[in-house]
């Protein structure tokens, strides 16, 4: 049963009324936007793209140029790609062309269909390399007349030169894409240059996949490198992934300094 209903109190005649508090400005509704309905995957987008990846990324300037970092990377594990370029020349010219090639290439990839065999996706990734390094070699000038050189406009002048756009504006590139179907999971792999791609089994064994493009391992002259204008061959991989497994990309930096156990 319910209590009975309590009286209100009388309000004593000598105490005088509060004044109502000021309303507060309520603004104006804007526009709203629909919000997108968000579709569950289909049994056959799970099997393609399976579970979502965990990526970590870092980068930092070489100790000889501490202002300025050549390195420039990227990566989204929804669609299962990830990159790391390495400007060469030691000086502006190779970060932008490395930032250039990541954004090229980052944009390529992710219009990428799901349903590639991984046979179709090495040679699509391959294609995008190719046009990356055609991209970067005809938009040097642009490139170089787009940018102000804060501080330094000298440099600017010493880029207009046909020989120092291209000797500067080049870059390496590793890039990786997780290829998935039912229980079979591969890192299709493409490098140009002297980054590495290791892959870090579940056991502890750690496999180094790519051969760097130099003349020889002690001398650190890069025979290929995005911004190449008579051409390039990119090396293509197709590695087993399976589960527990860590795929790890870097520049030249790391495996220079390091040991596989340092790694």
């Amino acid at each position: 049963s319910l209590p009975p209903p309590t009286k209100p109190r009388p309000r004593s005649e000598s105490a005088s009324p509060k004044p109502a508090p000021e309303p507060i400005p309520v603004p104006e509704p804007g526009p709203t936007k629909p919000k997108p309905e968000s579709k569950p995957r289909s049994e056959n987008e799970k099997e393609i793209l399976g579970p979502k990846l965990s990526i970590q990324q870092e980068s930092a300037p070489s100790e000889d140029h501490l202002e300025m970092n050549e390195d420039a990377i990227f990566s989204d594990p929804i669609k299962g790609v990830a990159g790391v370029f390495d400007g060469l020349g030691g000086g502006w010219g190779g970060s932008e062309a490395a930032n250039f090639a990541k954004t090229y290439i980052e944009r390529e990839l992710k219009n990428l269909p799901n349903n590639l065999s991984s046979q179709e996706t090495q040679e699509a990734l391959r294609q995008i390399i190719l046009d990356a390094n055609e991209e970067l070699t005809s938009k040097k000038g642009e490139i170089v007349a787009q940018t102000e050189f804060p501080g330094r406009p000298w440099l600017k002048d010493s880029l207009k030169e046909a020989k120092g756009q291209r000797r500067i504006l080049n870059t390496t590139a590793s890039v990786v894409k997780i290829w998935r179907r039912e229980n079979e999971t591969k890192a299709v792999i493409g490098n140009v240059g002297d980054g590495v791609v290791y892959v870090y089994r579940a056991n502890g064994k750690l496999e180094s996949i790519t051969v760097p493009d130099r003349s020889s391992p002690s001398v650190y002259v890069v025979d290929q490198y995005l911004g190449k204008e008579d051409g390039i061959k990119p090396n293509m991989y197709d590695v087993n992934i399976d589960k527990g497994d860590k795929i790890i990309i870097m520049s030249d930096g790391i495996p220079d300094n390091l040991t596989d156990k340092e790694i």
